[in-house]
């Protein structure tokens, strides 16, 4: 790359092609490559996002907050307190439920069940817009997205709106139930979270093929080298977090129905066995993944050492065959 720049450098620079604007251009041109291919990490981001993606980062990166707020200021009246509503919206009705459900439980309020869960039915009812809206909306040109990147299938699409309106149904049927206004078992109300967590488990196997684990390996290209070593471990990484979340549905079914019949059964430690396995997975990953990262840093430190002893080869003089064997 270093030999390449310098010679591109050298024959389209434009003191050397003075009148000839293509010259000029390509001269940039070759100048912004060698910026971003002499820069691990935006040589890295690059191979991933491909050009725009890397304007786009860099155009965050250099965000002044000050600007910011002028341009924040300067807008109309109305465009101020809608973006502030957006603002509020997204970060108070998430923070409403815990809030809501505390009151109702200690008894200082005595508001319905589906009054409690209404922030969950504002939520759920404007991710199911959202996704209906993705699901109806054409995909944009394969030359607007990023470099490898792809569009989302239509089969991805239905899953992410059968996920989302499962869970949405669950919330209202579970509200309903609490309220004493469904005479059905805790089981029947379950019915929409398993089959939630039954799109999301074909959802997850689906991107679980050793095709796709093949290509994540290939465009992942920074120093610290793909998350799994090896398919196996990609495809139970896959398996293990919505199998333990299947698990730990049936089992709070089977407590629930334990306690409506008085009878005395599992205790909760072991109910909510699957979170403790979900903890331990987690620290498990983590220390594999930090004693990887230092074993590749190491190999890391050896191929630098090596790259740095080839620049200096190569900027020595050349010498003949005869002499280079001596």
């Amino acid at each position: 790359i270093k030999r390449a720049w310098r010679k591109a450098a050298l024959r389209l620079h434009p003191d050397k092609n003075q009148g000839d604007p293509q010259a000029e251009e390509r001269f940039k041109q070759v100048k912004e490559a060698h910026e971003v291919l002499s820069d691990p990490e935006k040589r890295a981001f690059y191979d991933k996002h491909g050009l725009e993606g890397l304007k786009f980062k860099e155009a965050y990166d250099n965000i002044d907050p000050e600007t910011a707020m002028a341009a924040f200021l300067s807008t109309s009246r109305t465009a101020r307190i809608c973006l502030l509503l957006i603002l509020f919206f997204i970060l108070a009705v998430p923070m409403l439920f815990p809030i809501f459900l505390a009151l109702r439980v200690d008894g200082t309020v005595s508001w319905s069940w589906p009054a409690v869960f209404t922030p969950l039915f504002i939520i759920f009812g404007c991710l199911t817009c959202c996704t209906c809206c993705t699901l109806v909306q054409p995909d944009p040109p394969q030359h607007q997205l990023p470099e490898g990147a792809t569009a989302p299938s239509l089969r991805a699409k239905l899953f992410s709106l059968l996920y989302i309106a499962s869970l949405l149904t669950f919330v209202a049927l579970l509200a309903v139930y609490l309220d004493g206004r469904l005479d059905v078992s805790f089981a029947t109300v379950c019915i929409p979270a398993f089959f939630a967590e039954a799109v999301n488990l074909v959802a997850s196997l689906e991107n679980g093929s050793s095709a796709k684990y093949a290509k994540a390996k290939q465009e992942r290209s920074d120093p610290t080298g793909y998350l799994f070593a090896s398919y196996p471990e990609f495809l139970f990484n896959i398996i293990i977090i919505p199998a333990l979340r299947i698990s730990q549905w049936v089992l709070l079914v089977l407590k629930q129905e334990e306690s409506s019949t008085e009878s005395d059964g599992m205790s909760w430690w072991l109910v909510l066995l699957p979170c403790w396995l979900v903890f331990v997975y987690g620290a498990f990953r983590l220390c594999l993944r930090a004693s990887r990262l230092k074993g590749q840093a190491a190999l890391l430190s050896q191929a630098t050492e090596n790259m740095a002893a080839t620049d200096e080869d190569e900027d020595r003089p050349a010498v003949d065959t005869l002499g280079a064997i001596v």
